[in-house]
Parts: structure tokens; sequence; C-alpha cells
């Protein structure tokens, strides 16, 4: 039997017998970083899209406050795992709901 764990870029292919070995040796069968990926590859939405709806929650829940810097594009690439770009446009979704604003040099805030 072959179970595939996905991550945002790569399936990987593990039986059933080697999953029960790690478990014997009291190992996780999944990598570091697995379960930390949030981003849907089989959604509809866009990464940039699912990206910019988390940040929006957190906006709205409190957990970044007005005026409140958002983390950077480099900080978003780590978190997410996506690339520069994803990040750019999760940003400018964000800036065309109204949600932040970019001050060039300084960072985007929360609005």
């Amino acid at each position: 039997m072959l179970h595939w764990l996905l991550r945002c870029r790569e399936p990987i292919p593990l039986n059933g017998k080697h999953v029960a070995r790690m478990f014997a040796r009291g190992l996780s069968p999944l990598p570091a970083g697995y379960g930390r990926c949030v981003i849907n590859p089989r959604s509809r939405k866009p990464p940039y899209q699912q990206v910019g709806e988390i940040l929006k929650a957190r906006i709205e829940s409190g957990e970044l406050p007005k005026e409140e810097r958002i983390p950077s594009e480099s900080e978003l690439m780590k978190e997410f795992e996506i690339g520069r770009t994803t990040a750019r446009r999760a940003v400018a979704w964000l800036r065309e709901t109204g949600l932040v604003e970019t001050l060039p040099g300084r960072g985007t805030y929360v609005l």
C-alpha cells in the first residue's frame, strides 16, 4: 500500500512498512516542515489570494493590530513557503481591499 504525503511542492511516497518502522522507533514519518503548509495546491483560489485571506483573518482577529507592520515579503516567503512574486501579489491584494498601506522604504502597515 502506498501512502502519499503532500507538501506544498512535492509528494513523498511512503509504504506502510516504512511508516510502521518509524512509529516503532518513536519517530514521526513526517519530515520537518510538514503540517506547517497552509497553502492548498488543489484550491481554485490562487496561492496569493490564500495568503492574503490568512493575513486578512489575522488583521480582523486583532493578531495584527492597527498601525502594526505586517510581515515583510521575505518573512512571508519563509512562513508560507512561497515565492517572492506570490508574496508581493498577496500584499497587493491586501492593499486593493483597503486593509493595508505600503510606505516606501518603511514597510506595509495595517490601516
